[in-house]
């Protein structure tokens, strides 16, 4: 996790983000992002690792016929606004549909920037996306635009001090990472603060299919995983998924997810054969194996918080007794900045979200 973070590193259901460096973008940045050919008018915009929060997502543009379909918004208005800036140097088709593959911030806070620029644009959403931005969104705007603008207080205070929360002398590597974290901070309060919500316009239950003339865009919802309205967006002709943060690289983000249940889904995508899939965050993936890396972990933590439900075992010593220890090497691979993210996905949230869906699978099955 952040090494000197001033804020959340627990995202709760918002998921703090990393940033972008783009051309055009007034963001300070943490993370790159490069827009990449993935078939003929087919184009994701895909961040660089995240080695901090906060961590921006990735898009997806898809150029039609008669229009633009764009998935996910990003974590920011000025990487939406990058982001759109990247698509007008692609095409001068308006952008039609902007579909959310989840509500999580870092997914929806650029939808305002799409809004704005193509007025006409749809916003398309698994109709639990829009039950949850409306429950809970604005909280978590409000909630981020106070936990940066203190983060930006706390760290000019230490730098312009010299010294650190305990009082002390920072040392040199605690200054430069200040220094180094100070205009992030500073940037994305300005951004958040920005920020006013924009709902779907148009919620679907199962699957609803888009056309741009020719080109089929099917948006499919397989059932919960990372929520209880993720959507997978699959092109059938190219064969490519974007699957939002069903898949996020190097660590899954489990927080507030239903393991077994995900487990199912990530099924289904396989079913689809894709020949490419594009993560929430990280690298495009042209093979299964990293997919089936995240099921392996998730049927692993379904599988024990089940068996501890069954033998009556608290929260906590599930906790205790869960062993992560194989995944825990495969997903971190001993990389120090990763570490953080184990700790709050997995083995807080993760472990947290395996047995209370297990708890409900056993009060269902006792009826």
């Amino acid at each position: 996790m952040p090494r000197s973070s001033l804020v959340p590193a627990a995202r709760s259901l918002a998921l703090l983000a990393l940033p972008l460096v783009v051309p055009g973008s007034s963001s300070a940045q943490l993370q790159t992002m490069s827009v990449t050919r993935l078939a003929e008018g087919v184009y994701g915009a895909i961040y660089s690792e995240m080695k901090r929060d906060p961590v921006q997502s990735n898009s997806l543009i898809i150029i039609g016929d008669d229009g633009v379909c764009v998935v996910d918004a990003h974590y920011t208005p000025s990487a939406a606004r990058a982001t759109i800036a990247e698509i007008r140097k692609l095409t001068r088709l308006p952008v039609r549909y902007l579909v959310t593959t989840h509500w999580h911030d870092d997914h929806i806070f650029g939808n305002q920037e799409y809004r704005k620029a193509y007025p006409g644009v749809t916003l398309v959403a698994q109709k639990h996306v829009y039950e949850s931005m409306v429950a809970g969104a604005q909280e978590h705007r409000d909630g981020l635009v106070k936990a940066y603008s203190r983060a930006v207080v706390t760290a000019e205070t230490r730098l312009r001090t010299g010294l650190d929360r305990e009082g002390k002398p920072l040392s040199p590597e605690l200054r430069a990472d200040l220094t180094e974290m100070l205009p992030v901070y500073r940037s994305y309060a300005r951004d958040f603060e920005a920020v006013h919500i924009v709902l779907p316009d148009l919620t679907f239950d199962k699957e609803v299919t888009l056309h741009l003339g020719q080109r089929e865009i099917r948006v499919i919802s397989f059932g919960a995983g990372n929520t209880r309205g993720d959507a997978v967006i699959y092109l059938p002709r190219e064969k490519i998924a974007a699957v939002g943060d069903l898949v996020v690289y190097p660590v899954p983000f489990i927080y507030g997810g239903f393991p077994a249940s995900w487990v199912r889904v990530l099924q289904s995508v396989r079913d689809l054969a894709p020949a490419i899939i594009v993560p929430g965050h990280g690298p495009v993936m042209r093979d299964f194996a990293y997919l089936d890396q995240v099921s392996g972990l998730l049927q692993s933590m379904a599988t024990q918080a089940s068996d501890a439900v069954v033998q009556g075992l608290t929260l906590e010593q599930t906790r205790q007794r869960m062993d992560l220890t194989t995944w825990h090497d495969r997903f971190v691979a001993g990389q120090e900045e990763r570490e953080g993210t184990f700790q709050a996905s997995i083995r807080e949230s993760g472990i947290k979200a395996a047995f209370d869906e297990a708890v409900a699978a056993d009060s269902a099955r006792r009826g």
